[in-house]
């Protein structure tokens, strides 16, 4: 009844009552049908036994003395048997000994054969074979077949055949059904317009109703009220609706004076709240990230660690190392926020430290691509690393580099779509001798590139992703973060007196870059 859902209610009640008369009257037409048929067929198959029995008895002596021209006189008989079409007596062996075949009759118009050949088809719903063990009945397409034993004195001495044609049965059948399923069409007709009438003593008063409402609705006019024709459901409904008008037009001008002070309460909060807003609104941004990326964890170990306490003597130690490991990872994830507000006071004191020392970047880059193997197989995606053709080994701080690159991939594999790739390759470059870019003189460097098919960034956010508390506005709806991962990147690459920089690749996706010197002896960090 789904598709009744949004009809009108006239509609809705008509269909109603037409679905369940048609339901109704097809049970009817089905059991009628099913009666007749199986009735008729009975009846013929009863009446076609009984003249098989008889022709059977009186062929007896004939097949006995094996008197064929008698026998044939007998089954010549049957011409007054419209429905018998041939009509054979064989001897015990099964050899003919007599046979009658009727006249052929005309060639039935379109029309009977149609029938015909579709009332065949539920020829499946009448049993055959054998009714006791002198006789068998079977049935073919449009005719009934009945073999019986001949006995004289207890000695089988033949059988007789007798195929009768249903063509006729067919007929008169398919006439009868045709007579019944139009008296039911009619009925159905009949059922239509009643049900077309008699709906209005439903639908009128909530169609006023439905109309009182509309108008009150779009002209707020509250004076209005529906008239209850009667004193059921229906009426106690609009008498309801109409005692709700009555309280709603009392309260309508109380009201009305309490939202024009509110109205001014709210103008001026509103502007207060604006200004300050425009004033504090990185600082309340990255507030409103840390506290959710703070509680988020904090919240997975309150949680796992109660459940640990409560079902501390009921559960096996498996489920409570599930949780230890879900409390371990929140602290982890926790410890890493910290960490990332640490490291940004000691950038704003200046007190960040390095430990420089001889690493492959190759093997660091390995390492923290490992470490992503798990979010990568969650989201069906892949890092492709372009093998180096340079040599990789370089001073630097192994720590604060890999620092940079799993905050380059997370944000890689957070921001690109599922299935999709992120590419990373490293290669040699060149930097200036000196700490300014425009000093003469350049060093040896290697640079590390790592390419997503993500959203990107947009044109005028290259240098802002590096500030302290801002996210791109393509990727910050959403996807968490405090906004300080890229602007320690920046320290840090500085600090290695590298940089840093993100641009976007021609055939879409955000282009993360560095550069740093492969030979860092002598330089302070």
């Amino acid at each position: 009844m789904h598709f009744l859902k949004n009809t009108p209610i006239r509609r809705k009640i008509i269909s109603i009552v037409m679905i369940v008369c048609t339901l109704v009257l097809l049970v009817a037409f089905s059991v009628i049908t099913y009666t007749q048929w199986h009735s008729r067929h009975e009846l013929l198959r009863d009446s076609l036994s009984t003249l098989t029995h008889v022709v059977g008895i009186n062929s007896g002596a004939s097949l006995a003395f094996h008197d064929p021209e008698t026998g044939q006189e007998i089954l010549a008989a049957l011409k007054s048997e419209q429905q018998v079409v041939t009509a054979e007596l064989f001897y015990p062996d099964g050899e003919l000994f007599s046979s009658y075949r009727s006249e052929q009759k005309k060639p039935q118009h379109f029309f009977c054969r149609m029938i015909n050949k579709t009332v065949a088809n539920f020829m499946f719903l009448i049993p055959d074979g054998k009714t006791d063990a002198l006789e068998e009945i079977s049935y073919e397409s449009n005719s009934l077949d009945i073999k019986q034993t001949i006995q004289v004195d207890s000695r089988v001495v033949g059988s007789i055949r007798l195929r009768a044609s249903l063509m006729n049965l067919h007929e008169s059948f398919a006439q009868q059904t045709l007579l019944i399923a139009g008296l039911m069409a009619a009925a159905l007709i009949i059922a239509f317009l009643l049900a077309s009438y008699l709906q209005k003593l439903i639908s009128r008063p909530v169609l006023h109703l439905a109309d009182v409402m509309r108008r009150i609705s779009s002209n707020e006019g509250y004076a209005l009220r529906a008239k209850a024709e009667g004193k059921d459901e229906l009426g106690d409904l609009i008498r309801g609706f109409n005692e709700m008008l009555d309280k709603i037009q009392k309260h309508k001008d109380l009201l009305s004076l309490a939202i024009k002070g509110l109205n001014i309460a709210t103008m001026e909060a509103e502007t207060a709240k604006n200004a300050a807003e425009r004033a504090n609104q990185s600082k309340s941004e990255f507030l409103a990230n840390i506290s959710h990326e703070l509680r988020t964890p904090m919240h997975s170990i309150l949680s796992f660690s109660n459940l640990g306490i409560k079902k501390l003597e009921r559960v096996p130690l498996t489920k409570l190392e599930g949780y230890f490991n879900k409390i371990n990872e929140s602290g982890s994830r926790l410890m890493l926020l910290l960490n990332d507000l640490l490291d940004l006071a000691k950038l704003e004191a200046g007190r960040m430290e390095f430990n420089f020392e001889n690493a492959d970047l190759e093997i660091i880059l390995s390492q923290c691509v490992g470490e992503q193997e798990a979010s990568l197989q969650e989201r069906g995606m892949v890092i492709i690393v372009m093998p180096p053709e340079c040599n990789t080994t370089c001073i630097i701080d192994p720590e604060k580099i890999a620092q940079v690159i799993i905050n380059f991939l997370s944000n890689a594999i957070k921001f690109t779509p599922k299935g999709k790739q992120i590419y990373v390759s490293i290669v040699e470059d060149n930097l200036p001798a000196g700490r300014r870019k425009d000093e003469q003189g350049q060093q040896p460097a290697l640079r590390l590139v790592i390419r997503d098919e993500g959203v990107g960034i947009p044109d005028n956010e290259f240098d802002s992703v590096f500030d302290k508390f801002i996210q791109s506005t393509k990727t910050k709806s959403g996807a968490g973060g405090t906004g300080l991962g890229l602007a320690i990147c920046k320290e840090i690459i500085e600090g290695h007196h590298g940089r840093i920089w993100a641009e976007n690749a021609p055939n879409g996706g955000a282009v993360f870059s560095i550069i740093i010197p492969v030979n860092h002896a002598g330089n302070s960090a």
